[in-house]
């Protein structure tokens, strides 16, 4: 993902950084693959909306937002004060490591800890929603080397999961996520 903060709309709001570098986009899809069932435009058509969000690592939570609607939209002009209002509702997590995750477009009133909580990895934080710049409900997810959008996207990688391939399912015991990667637990 390439978030080119040198454009000149970008750089004039602030953005110094390519803090979504790395950044992935979680769509949840049924068993026959389709993201949605029933009209699109509604969010609980939608496979991943509701669905459970996990901490992916131990760490401290300090930063988050939990009351935007999941409309699938936000004010472009707070952007200029609030840059982390394009995540919607979000999480953003100490890990200890000089590494941040955030979390983005949350469900609306779904995040079940606060500022200054320890969270285990795999712990439940939240629900996935369409909070902030969400053309879709879905998960966002980016590590980084800092805690807003001043930092710099890092590489993440996950633990135990299945890349599908077809009908076949490749164990991964640890790699990376690419786009268009069909992913489970």
């Amino acid at each position: 993902r390439r978030f080119d903060y040198r454009l000149p709309p970008l750089h004039a709001l602030g953005f110094d950084a390519n803090f979504m570098r790395y950044a992935d986009d979680f769509c949840p899809v049924d068993a026959d693959g389709a993201m949605y069932r029933g009209d699109p435009r509604e969010n609980a058509s939608w496979v991943g909306f509701g669905q459970p969000v996990l901490a992916p690592a131990a760490g401290v939570v300090v930063a988050l937002l939990d009351g935007m609607p999941d409309n699938r939209s936000f004010d472009q002009n707070a952007i200029a004060t609030r840059p982390m209002i394009l995540f919607g509702n979000h999480l953003v997590i100490d890990h200890g490591n000089g590494e941040w995750s955030v979390l983005g477009h949350l469900q609306q009133g779904s995040i079940e800890v606060k500022v200054g909580d320890r969270v285990r990895r795999e712990q439940r934080i939240a629900r996935i929603g369409a909070s902030g710049s969400a053309n879709i409900p879905h998960l966002h997810y980016e590590l980084q080397d800092g805690p807003d959008t001043r930092a710099e996207g890092l590489p993440a990688t996950f633990r135990g999961f299945h890349r599908v391939l077809g009908s076949r399912r490749v164990g991964v015991k640890r790699g990376a996520v690419d786009s268009g990667d069909i992913v489970e637990p």
